[in-house]
């Protein structure tokens, strides 16, 4: 499966802890959870700032979850998002994935 998208944030949306995507197909069972499927781009438009990251597989077989890339320390480290992390989030706000995997 090839699955893209993009969610914009409007007024009434929230981000309180992981993000998490519903995947349009079951992924296979060979697939471990919390295996890299494909990459994710958030972005904070109101300092036009964006955040690569990884999309995941999360547990189950009908999530992706969404995790970006964090700069501490000597190497990088994937990290969950949060209301606050990578960003405080807000309208118009964006989360782009393109991911890849094997469904059933």
């Amino acid at each position: 499966m090839h699955y893209y998208g993009v969610i914009t944030l409007g007024s009434t949306s929230s981000v309180s802890g992981q993000m998490d995507v519903r995947l349009p197909v079951d992924a296979a069972s060979t697939l471990g959870d919390f295996s890299p499927i494909g990459t994710v781009n958030l972005r904070d438009t109101s300092s036009n700032t964006y955040y690569p990251g990884l999309a995941w597989k999360a547990d189950g077989a009908q999530r992706l979850r969404i995790i970006f890339t964090a700069a501490g320390g000597t190497y990088s480290t994937a990290t969950g998002t949060s209301s606050t992390v990578p960003f405080t989030w807000a309208v118009s706000d964006l989360i782009f994935w393109d991911v890849e995997y094997e469904g059933v």
